[in-house]
């Protein structure tokens, strides 16, 4: 990501993130070199739109 990317990312997410993976080494071990992240919204008015089938297409359940 470019420095002007981070900036502006920064203007509209908290500039503290923090995550726990557990066990880490048996993903690197297996393999994996990756671990990719999703921020859940729970934003009612926009929560249709990322979450559109299946029991997660609502927002009560």
């Amino acid at each position: 990501m470019s420095e002007q990317a981070l900036f502006v990312f920064g203007l509209y997410m908290s500039t503290s993130i923090s995550i726990e993976v557990q066990n880490i080494s048996q993903l690197t071990d297996a393999g994996f070199y990756a671990v990719y992240c999703y921020k859940e919204t729970y934003n009612k008015s926009r929560y249709k739109v990322y979450h559109t089938k299946g029991l997660k297409s609502k927002f009560d359940w």
